[in-house]
């Protein structure tokens, strides 16, 4: 369900008369983020460059396995949290929880991929960057899931705009 325009980092309401509740742009993001984030230690482990996929094949399947969690980690903050109520602490925890389990599962598949040598530099650029700005959230959203819910700035805009040029855009997200 879409948020509110209250809910919308820079919505122009002030942080404390816009929801905390979550909106899928900011889950999508957590995902896609997580997704490749942790898939850099997989694809710098992968075969040597005869295995690797040509430009064309890494980019649908990378594509594909963004859009897979994204859809899964949608109806996961579709059940967990309630619209337009502040998330419970056990909501949270329970969103966190399955947010690990789905970003792993989906890194396995990614790391199973091997980038074409000609974006193999750029991708294992962006997933180390990745990596360390899901790590933070992940942190941040145990700590003090208010301040990540309303927060102004998107943590991983680099990020997206890196895996948008590199032509992972359902990464990017």
């Amino acid at each position: 369900r879409p948020p509110s325009a209250a809910s919308i980092p820079g919505s122009g309401e002030p942080p404390a008369a816009r929801s905390t509740v979550p909106s899928m742009t900011t889950m999508r993001r957590v995902v896609v983020v997580g997704i490749a984030g942790v898939a850099c230690l997989g694809l710098v482990a992968c075969g040597d460059d005869d295995d690797a996929l040509s430009e064309e094949e890494f980019l649908e399947q990378g594509n594909e396995i963004c859009a897979e969690g994204s859809e899964a980690l949608d109806a996961l903050a579709e059940r967990v949290f309630e619209e337009d109520e502040e998330p419970t602490p056990d909501q949270v925890s329970e969103f966190a929880d399955e947010f690990e389990d789905n970003i792993d599962e989906q890194i396995d598949d990614l790391a199973d991929l091997n980038p074409p040598e000609e974006l193999a530099d750029d991708v294992d650029a962006v997933l180390e960057d990745a990596r360390g700005v899901l790590d933070e959230f992940v942190q941040d959203l145990r700590e003090d899931p208010e301040a990540v819910f309303s927060a102004e700035e998107d943590p991983f805009a680099d990020i997206n705009a890196q895996l948008e040029e590199i032509g992972l855009t359902e990464c990017a997200e």
